[in-house]
């Protein structure tokens, strides 16, 4: 997930993940993540990914089964594997609107041309 988070905003992947904020004396402040400066949304959108913070009755994520199919999945670094299966799934879900747009479409030509015969029969006789 951090290494997703990396790359979607252009920052440098490091073997260590270092972050840092300076406040000038005047009160502003810069954050950096790998010497790369970013906008404090960033900064919180990172933090988020690396520490969860709890208080008294709060629900855990670890029990979300979403949080846990992303942990396995940054612990396996399947990042490129994940991203072409999504690719390929949108390609066949697309595809697959396009098949029954094409039967519809089919089995109203098949029921014009049998009305159509069965017109033409009718007036023959």
């Amino acid at each position: 997930m951090v290494k997703c988070f990396l790359a979607e905003n252009d920052l440098d992947d490091q073997s260590q993940l270092v972050v840092r904020r300076e406040i000038a004396p005047n009160g502003k402040s810069r954050a950096f993540i790998n010497d790369t400066p970013v906008n404090l949304s960033q900064l919180q959108s990172l933090s988020e990914l690396l520490v969860d913070l709890h208080q008294q009755f709060d629900t855990l994520s670890i029990g979300d089964n979403n949080f846990q199919v992303d942990v396995v999945d940054a612990l396996a670094d399947t990042h490129e594997a994940l991203t072409d299966y999504k690719k390929a799934s949108s390609s066949g879900n697309k595809q697959r609107r396009n098949w029954r747009c094409c039967s519809s479409s089919n089995y109203s030509l098949k029921k014009k041309a049998i009305i159509t015969v069965f017109n033409t029969m009718s007036w023959r006789h």
